[in-house]
C-alpha cells in the first residue's frame, strides 16, 4: 500500500531528523521540539495513537515551559493533541483540550481567526461524537457565518463544516434541512472546486447516503454514480474516495433489490419490477439475484417473455460462476 509506506518513510525521516537536531541543538531547542511534535504526527498517521500521545506530551509541556503556553508551535501542538484524542474515541478529552485552546486563540487572535474557527469546528465535532447534536449545531452555524464572511463561501473550512453540520442535522432526524445544506455545499465545492475536488465528492457521498436514508433511491443512485464516474476517471478504480462512493452505490442498490423484495411478497408485482429493474444497472455483474427476482415478478405481472430472459441471464451468471467439485 503506498500510503503506508509514505507513513512509514515519513517516520524514519522524523525520527533521524529528532536524532539529529536532539544531538545538534539539544532537546529543548525550537527545532527539535517541532521535529517531535511531527513524529508524534507520523506515528499517529500509521494508528500508533498511545506512542504519538506520549511523545505529543513530552512536545506540549517543553513547549510550554520553553516558549510559553501562548505560542504559535505550542498552540499547533495542542491542536494536534485534540485531534489524536478523537482518533482515540477520547471525545469528553478531545472536548476539554479544545476548550482551552480556544480559551487562548480567542484572546490572542480573535474570533474570525483560521485557527480559532478550526479550533472550535474541531471542538463541535468533538461534542457530537458524546450525542450533544444541539450544541453542535450552534458551533457549525457559527463557524459558517463567521467564515462566508471573511473570507467567501467558497473557503474550504466553510464546506467542510456545512457537511458537519449537515450530518448534525441528519442525526437529529431534521432530513429535510441536512439535505437542503448538503445540498447547498455540494453547488458550492462545484463552484469554488470543480466537479472532481475530493470534498465535492465527500458531499456527494454524504446526500447519497441521506437520500438512501429517506428511501430516496433513485436520487441516491443518481447523485453517487456521477461522483464515482467523476472520480474513478481522474484517480483510477482503487482510489479510496472511488471506493467510498462505489460501495454507498452498491448499498443503493440492494436496498433497492431489498425493497423489490418486499414490494413482491406485498403482491405489488409492477412496483416489484420498477425496484428491480432499477437495481440492475447497479449491481451490474457483482450480483444476480436481482434478476431472479424479476423472473417471478415479471411472470407474476403476466410478462413471460421478460420473464424466460431474466432467468436466464441468472442461470449463465450462476452457471458461469459455478466452482468444481
Amino acid at each position: 500500500d503506498r500510503m503506508k509506506d509514505r507513513y512509514i518513510e515519513a517516520e524514519k525521516h522524523r525520527s533521524q531528523e529528532l536524532e539529529i537536531r536532539q544531538r545538534v541543538f539539544g532537546p529543548e531547542d525550537r527545532s527539535t521540539l517541532a521535529s517531535m511534535s511531527g513524529l508524534a504526527w507520523a506515528y499517529a498517521s500509521q494508528g500508533r495513537y498511545d506512542e504519538a500521545a506520549e511523545l505529543f506530551g513530552e512536545a506540549l509541556a517543553a513547549q510550554t515551559r520553553v516558549l510559553g503556553p501562548e505560542h504559535p508551535a505550542t498552540l499547533e501542538t495542542m491542536f494536534r493533541l485534540g485531534l489524536l484524542h478523537q482518533l482515540q474515541y477520547r471525545f469528553p478529552a478531545s472536548e476539554t483540550h479544545f476548550n482551552q485552546l480556544l480559551e487562548i486563540q480567542r484572546r490572542i487572535f480573535g474570533p474570525e481567526d483560521r485557527r480559532t474557527l478550526l479550533s472550535t469546528s474541531s471542538l463541535g465535532t468533538a461534542i457530537g461524537a458524546q450525542g450533544r447534536y444541539p450544541e453542535q449545531e450552534e458551533l457549525c452555524r457559527q463557524v459558517i457565518e463567521i467564515s462566508r464572511s471573511a473570507f467567501g463561501e467558497g473557503y474550504p473550512l466553510t464546506v467542510i463544516t456545512m457537511h458537519d453540520l449537515a450530518r448534525c442535522l441528519e442525526k437529529q432526524r431534521r432530513y429535510a434541512e441536512a439535505a437542503e445544506v448538503y445540498r447547498q455545499s455540494l453547488d458550492i465545492s462545484r463552484r469554488a472546486f470543480g466537479g472532481k475536488d475530493r470534498r465535492t465528492l465527500i458531499g456527494a457521498f454524504g446526500l447519497s447516503s441521506l437520500y438512501c436514508g429517506l428511501g430516496r433511491y433513485d436520487e441516491a443512485a443518481e447523485t453517487c454514480r456521477e461522483a464515482v464516474a467523476i472520480r474513478r476517471t481522474q484517480h483510477g478504480l482503487y482510489d479510496r474516495v472511488s471506493l467510498l462512493l462505489l460501495s454507498r452505490l452498491r448499498a443503493t442498490g440492494t436496498r433497492l433489490r431489498d425493497l423489490g423484495v418486499s414490494l413482491y411478497q406485498a403482491g405489488d408485482w409492477e412496483g416489484a419490477v420498477d425496484s428491480f429493474e432499477k437495481a440492475g444497472p447497479i449491481l451490474a455483474e457483482g450480483d444476480c439475484h436481482h434478476r431472479l427476482f424479476l423472473a417471478m415478478a415479471y411472470w407474476k405481472c403476466g410478462n413471460h417473455n421478460k420473464a424466460r430472459e431474466a432467468y436466464a441471464q441468472a442461470a449463465a451468471w450462476f452457471e458461469a460462476r459455478k466452482r468444481p467439485y
